[in-house]
């Protein structure tokens, strides 16, 4: 499968004014953007908690904080991008698109200088998952109060504010560049505070036709700038948080940038990321709480005995996680005689749906809480049963907080909608190789669980998803193989779902009379009919299937014999009898 195939191809965009998205590079999905972004539901309770965490022994912050946790969900208008796309590829099939990173942040509705700084700092997104981006902030209980008021008094005064990118093929054009990346960078930086740049910025500049880079072959000034700021942040950039609330997405620049000559064809293939930015009314959407005070969890934690310090660590993990007994950290601090002549080694295991724990370590009064963490995880895939750590790194402090690259596992998220399981369960399994055996887990989307993230080692080769939709009924449809990430299966995932147009066509020799045809819908619930003559010896028919498990059509003459079902992406060719052509 070519690495491209199914990435949105930023060239070849579609819209009608209300739905974006993008076609596939190869013949994967057309990626569609949201239309909005809101407080997921989850088990008919709005994604939302405001804990605020208290202990006695401990005033300061490391004792006492508040912890903002939001689960929040794209809307994504599928089945009118699915017209939209079968107007371009007849057997189209539509994806919400995946958000790759992303930050939020907080905004006061007077600026955001009128919160504290640790209200409105940018936080970035957890692991991306299926439904959507999840948001832990970790916050000083006088911030924490603030929050709690508003939502106690349902005083809307603040919003959030998403920037996110989501990864796709940059536009193609036959043109060569030619520059030094260091000295190109540093001119389209100049002017600007430090080494970040806004995304219109940085087009702006370019379109300017800077000096440093050389192009040999031509395209319109638009379309050149925007290929050679998509390749650049690609190659050089990294997204990162705007300055202010209200900025437009920024990328930032390593001050030491490669200083050797560099040429770009660039009508080859590169993955690039795209920014893009939601504003949410958070606190209005929590206005349908009937009472606000179930959104927040005062959390009294148990003084300490003497001598002891505590770690809280937690993780951004998938709280529906399969193939992973266990998964956690292990901490280990040296010997610091003579006040503590043993080393620390203690393992914390996090556990769904909190994957939080704390940890008291007896340390010496004036010791520094320095330590190394090393993330592990127990991967069980059927009879395959590894034990697997990640790279250690030091650490300090009492709040410990795991990030994607300490563990030494990855996870594919996989979430069916709502009207699909109605319809049909999914079923099917993760197949990979580790240390050169196979191993298979196996995965189920039914009605009451829909969503699951299943755990691939990070050292995993030849990963792939494979799924089986049976319908209530029997029938079958394949999806995949598939890449593991984030896989958002919908009705409009299958070719067979939405809206079909049947070309029909008649090879009459000239002197025949007219033929009408008549068709119907596979579930028999529309029927047409066309009639076609020497003079107009093609039409089409269209019709819209509920279901993709019997998304197919018949015909016959009029007044015939109904034919077999045919498959919606097939072209009706007739005799003059009536009769099928081939």
């Amino acid at each position: 499968m070519d690495a491209f195939s199914t990435l949105p191809d930023f060239g070849a965009p579609f819209s009608d004014g209300t739905v974006q998205g993008f076609a596939p590079y190869g013949n994967g999905p057309f990626a569609v953007l949201p239309a909005g972004i809101a407080l997921a539901s989850v088990g008919g309770q709005l994604a939302f908690a405001l804990n605020m965490i208290r202990r006695a022994d401990q005033a300061d912050a490391t004792g006492n904080y508040a912890v903002m946790d939001v689960q929040l969900a794209d809307d994504v208008p599928l089945d009118a991008a699915l017209t939209l796309a079968r107007a371009l590829r007849p057997d189209a099939t539509v994806v919400p698109a995946t958000i790759d990173l992303g930050f939020a942040r907080l905004v006061s509705g007077g600026g955001d200088s009128a919160f504290p700084d640790d209200m409105t700092k940018p936080v970035s997104f957890g692991t991306p998952a299926a439904g959507g981006p999840h948001w832990e902030h970790r916050l000083d209980l006088t911030s924490g109060e603030l929050i709690k008021g508003a939502l106690l008094k349902r005083a809307a005064f603040f919003t959030v504010r998403l920037e996110y990118t989501v990864v796709g093929v940059t536009p193609l054009a036959s043109v060569q560049t030619d520059f030094v990346p260091a000295v190109l960078v540093d001119a389209l930086l100049s002017g600007g505070t430090g080494r970040t740049i806004a995304v219109p910025d940085l087009l702006k500049r370019l379109m300017d036709g800077p000096s440093q880079l050389k192009v040999t072959g031509s395209a319109a000034p638009d379309r050149l700038a925007q290929i050679m700021a998509d390749r650049l942040c690609a190659a050089f950039g990294t997204f990162v948080p705007a300055t202010g609330a209200f900025d437009p997405p920024t990328f930032g620049f390593a001050s030491a940038l490669p200083r050797d000559p560099v040429s770009w064809d660039l009508n080859a293939a590169v993955a690039v990321p795209r920014a893009y930015v939601f504003q949410i009314d958070l606190l209005d959407a929590l206005k349908a709480v009937p009472d606000p005070a179930t959104l927040v969890h005062e959390i009294p934690i148990p003084a300490l005995d003497l001598g002891f310090r505590e770690i809280v660590v937690g993780a951004n993990l998938p709280p529906t996680r399969i193939g992973v007994p266990a998964i956690g950290a292990r901490i280990t601090m040296p010997a610091a005689p003579p006040d503590r002549p043993n080393a620390i080694n203690r393992t914390v295991t996090l556990t769904a749906p909190n994957d939080q724990a704390r940890l008291a370590l007896q340390v010496g009064p004036d010791e520094p809480l320095d330590y190394t963490v090393t993330g592990f995880a127990l991967v069980a895939a059927g009879s395959s049963v590894h034990q697997l750590s990640g790279a250690p790194r030091p650490f300090g402090g009492e709040w410990l907080h795991l990030e994607a690259s300490d563990l030494p596992v990855a996870f594919a998220h996989l979430t069916a909608s709502d009207r699909l399981l109605k319809l049909a369960t999914i079923a099917g399994a993760l197949t990979y190789s580790l240390d050169g055996k196979p191993a298979t887990q196996a995965i189920m989307l039914k009605t009451g669980a829909a969503d699951v993230a299943v755990a691939i080692p990070v050292a995993a080769q030849n990963a792939s998803i494979a799924l089986t939709a049976t319908a209530t009924d029997g029938a079958k449809a394949q999806i995949g193989p598939l890449a593991p990430g984030v896989i958002r299966l919908d009705l409009a995932s299958f070719p067979g779902y939405g809206p079909h147009r049947i070309a029909v066509g008649c090879t009459f020799a000239g002197t025949e009379p007219p033929l009408t045809v008549e068709l119907q819908t596979e579930d028999g619930s529309r029927q047409g009919s066309v009639t076609l003559v020497p003079a107009a010896p093609s039409a089409a028919w269209g019709y819209v299937a509920t279901s993709p498990f019997h998304a197919g059509y018949r015909y016959r003459k009029q007044g015939g014999t109904w034919s077999a079902v045919l498959p919606p992406n097939q072209s009706l060719n007739l005799k003059p009898d009536g009769s099928h052509a081939g």
